[in-house]
């Protein structure tokens, strides 16, 4: 019987924080001729842009078309990325996203709301933050 080597604590920690477990989707927009690449939010990213939206508190009234709208352009913004991974978008960009088709938009914004944990299950857990009760 072949003996297995037990895998240490560091060597655990080690593989875990050197992985390239970040996902990516190539996503093809006929409408502005290019092609980019939609990256998920790292677990801290995804956390500020719902902090900063306001989308990640608790509130007792209905979602604000504002903190949707931030949210969305912030998500383009932080997920849209050419083919060697940079950042096709600044935050200075927002105002004019804003003027883009909103079917566009939303395709980068559902498929980077996927890739970041922030699909059917997800929505529903931020929604939950805002229900009344």
């Amino acid at each position: 019987m072949a003996e297995t080597k037990k895998i240490t604590a560091q060597e655990i920690r080690s593989r875990i924080l050197s992985a390239k477990d970040a996902k990516t989707e190539k996503l093809e927009i006929e409408e502005w001729n290019v092609t980019v690449w939609i990256h998920s939010l790292k677990y801290g990213e995804r956390n500020r842009l719902l902090l900063k939206s306001g989308l990640g508190t608790k509130t007792t009234g209905e979602l604000d078309v504002d903190q949707i709208n931030n949210f969305i352009m912030s998500l383009v913004v932080a997920t849209t990325r050419d083919e060697d991974g940079n950042k096709v978008f600044t935050k200075d960009d927002i105002k004019e996203l804003e003027t883009r088709n909103s079917e566009t938009i939303d395709r980068i914004a559902t498929i980077a709301t996927r890739l970041s944990g922030l699909g059917a299950e997800g929505r529903a857990q931020i929604k939950g933050r805002f229900q009344r009760g």
